[in-house]
């Protein structure tokens, strides 16, 4: 099993939020949301990250089960994305989720 940080949060918004500036004004919505996480590193530097839709599911499903493992949740993401994704990415998506001390494993 694993455990989100308490210090994640993640947000889905309608324009590109991140890229928004005095000379980049979005003329209308996205298409798709813009999934965006802001994360607090042990040292308290904050840092921003964008995420793909299929990662953002992803994290949403180990959060809706609080501790859940990361094969069960990749599984429910394939599942409702109609989709073959291997294991492999998700494991890479766990892989730098840990690095980003995001993702911490539970141990007994």
């Amino acid at each position: 099993p694993v455990a989100l940080s308490p210090f994640f949060e993640m947000g889905a918004y309608r324009y590109p939020v991140h890229t928004i500036a005095a000379e980049n004004i979005p003329e209308a919505p996205s298409q798709t949301p813009t999934f965006l996480g802001v994360y607090r590193l042990k040292t308290h530097a904050v840092r921003f990250m964008t995420l793909a839709p299929h990662v953002a599911m992803f994290i949403e499903f180990l959060r809706e089960e609080g501790t859940s493992s990361p094969q069960q949740a990749a599984a429910a993401v394939s599942t409702a994305l109609n989709t073959s994704m291997g294991k492999d990415v998700f494991m890479d998506v766990v892989t730098d989720l840990q690095k980003r001390e995001i993702l911490f494993p539970i141990t007994s």
